[in-house]
């Protein structure tokens, strides 16, 4: 599917938070110079050490203890850091292999020092029986300037062992002279640190400004019981054939295996015979693994082409969807998908497909017990206009069949179509920025088709104004059921009375991202959310996390409650 090409074109990269539009670009592999490994291959003592990886140097982890409440926590970097924008990105995965799952955490413009600005920092934290420990057992620095480390964070078991690794990526490094063509590394429990990058025995060659790496999505596309990791590369140029169309977009996808994620044999997915590519369209843009035509055993990828004209409209953008197999993906019986798919009218920017998550959000019993679970697709359009609001937000989810996600039953969503305790559309909410869902959580424990009750999606409008707050951020928990997404009870977490990570603040932009695991093994799923515009200790847009205990709530999120949550202190 697509050649391999060369490119060579402008990017542009800005601070987290929606509206903020980045980019990115392709991967080669091999062993980083920064590996390292443990004693017996035993992970460290909480707390034991940092590692800078870019320029390898090793140096003395810092702590700190973090804020409690009851039930609930608030995370910051150890080391707080004006404009670092801690909680950018957040993964869930069990890391150090105790059965436990483990939530990592990205600062992507932490600055190691004044001439390696923008180096990015990825926190782990450790899950138990308690939850998550205040303090990261490991953080990993980068060493390089404007690398940007942890700008997209991915979480699979790559190889036979039994912990989870993490794919972190960091588009802003610059490859063989090429600016910003960009690299992902993918770190193991052992402490060793390898990276994948275009060249060499993966396709592709750097160029400037590729941004290798800015979407990640994990999914076992060939069924050989190994992850595989798709990775975006959505500032890509194609070249072959001439003429060049610059900022195209690819996927890349590498195949996981006994021994790790393996170069040979990659597979370079462009647009040619999914839909035609078309310049400054930035394919794989966001990415999200499930399956979506029954369960075959196969995952699927839907890959985000947000940018993309569609019929005339510019930026309108658009979803493909492109099936697993025996050989990994596959464009036979491939989807183009766009609004009009669903009724909807495309206008100019409404970036559809901005955010993706894969969900079981029908799932019966008996599609359970009889393995005929389909996943279903949340597609984020946080910039569509809703009654007259400017970039209010919508989502659509879109449910799986046979043949694949269809219109029909298909739910379109606004803030105005959730429960009466939600907000009203506003101008700027971004409502479905961020999207996620629990079905990665509930596959992990109970197989592909997840556990036998429907799963659930958290959806964020990280520009929502609160009351008098401007952009504080909302974040929404909307259940699913045997007939869908439910709009009655909805639920909104924010930051509330009794949040540690308490007070609200204006511009800290709540929910910015989402994680979902359970940390603490009682069988409910957990949230980790995002505020990455969090002051923190008099420093501006430090950032910081807010993590919610399943085990708070009555069947895992509360489910039935009216009740909210405040950032005032009672």
């Amino acid at each position: 599917m697509g050649v391999p090409g060369r490119s060579g074109h402008r990017g542009e990269t800005d601070r987290p938070g929606i509206g903020r539009r980045t980019e990115m670009r392709r991967s080669v592999e091999s062993k980083s110079r920064c590996t390292r490994s443990t004693a017996g291959g035993r992970p460290p003592r909480p707390g034991a050490r940092t590692i800078l990886f870019g320029l390898c140097v090793l140096l003395p982890a810092l702590a700190r203890g973090q804020v409690w409440e009851v039930g609930n926590l608030a995370l910051s970097a150890p080391t707080d850091q004006a404009s670092a924008y801690f909680g950018a990105e957040a993964a869930t995965g069990d890391f150090n292999g105790d059965g436990y799952l483990d939530l990592a955490v990205s600062a992507p413009f932490y600055d190691f020092d004044a001439s390696h600005q923008n180096s990015g920092q990825v926190h782990f934290y450790l899950g138990g029986p308690s939850g998550l420990a205040a303090t990261p057992f490991y953080t990993l620095t980068g060493g390089v300037a404007g690398m940007r480390a942890g700008a997209a964070l991915a979480a699979g078991n790559f190889d036979s062992d039994p912990a989870d690794e993490l794919a972190i990526s960091a588009p802003g490094m610059d490859v063989g002279g090429q600016d910003e063509a960009g690299r992902v590394y993918i770190y193991n429990h052992g402490e060793s640190l390898t990276f994948v990058e275009q060249g060499g025995t993966i396709q592709g060659a750097p160029e400037p400004f590729d941004h290798f790496g800015e979407a990640l999505a994990v999914g076992d596309f060939d069924n050989d019981d190994f992850y595989d990791l798709a990775i975006g590369v959505p500032g890509e140029n194609i070249e072959d054939p001439a003429p060049t169309v610059l900022d195209a977009g690819v996927v890349q996808v590498l195949f996981g295996s006994a021994s790790g994620l393996d170069g040979t044999g990659d597979q370079y997915v462009t647009q040619a015979v999914l839909g035609g590519v078309q310049a400054n369209a930035r394919f794989g843009r966001s990415l999200a693994a499930g399956d979506f035509n029954e369960d075959d055993t196969f995952y699927d990828l839907a890959i985000g082409v947000p940018d993309r004209d569609v019929a005339g409209v510019a930026n309108a953008g658009q979803i493909v969807i492109v099936r697993g197999s025996a050989t990994g993906l596959v464009a036979t019986n491939h989807q183009v998908i766009d609004q009009t798919f669903f009724g909807l009218t495309q206008l100019a920017d409404d970036n559809f497909g901005w955010s993706l998550a894969a969900g079981d959000f029908n799932r019966t019993v008996a599609c359970w017990n009889n393995i005929t679970c389909k996943t279903d697709l949340a597609i984020g359009i946080p910039f569509k206009d809703v009654a007259s609001q400017a970039n209010a937000g919508m989502i659509v989810a879109a449910y799986g069949s046979s043949t694949g996600l269809t219109a029909a039953g298909a739910q379109v969503l606004d803030q105005g179509d959730l429960s009466d305790f939600a907000s009203s559309p506003e101008p700027g909410d971004t409502f479905g920025a961020t999207l996620a869902s629990d079905w990665y959580y509930s596959a992990r424990l109970n197989g592909r088709s997840g556990s036998g009750s429907a799963d659930h999606l958290v959806v964020g409008a990280n520009n929502e104004d609160w009351i008098s707050v401007v952009d504080a951020g909302i974040v929404h928990l909307v259940f699913g059921g045997t007939s869908g997404l439910q709009s009655e009870p909805g639920q909104f977490r924010m930051i509330e009375d009794g949040l540690a990570a308490a007070p609200q603040q204006a511009d800290a932009r709540f929910g910015s991202s989402v994680a979902i695991g359970d940390f603490d093994g009682d069988g409910h799923a957990d949230l980790a959310l995002g505020i990455v515009e969090q002051d923190v200790a008099g420093l501006t847009d430090a950032g910081a996390v807010q993590v919610l205990y399943g085990a708070l709530f009555a069947g895992g999120f509360e489910r039935g409650s009216t009740a909210t949550w405040s950032s005032v202190v009672p």
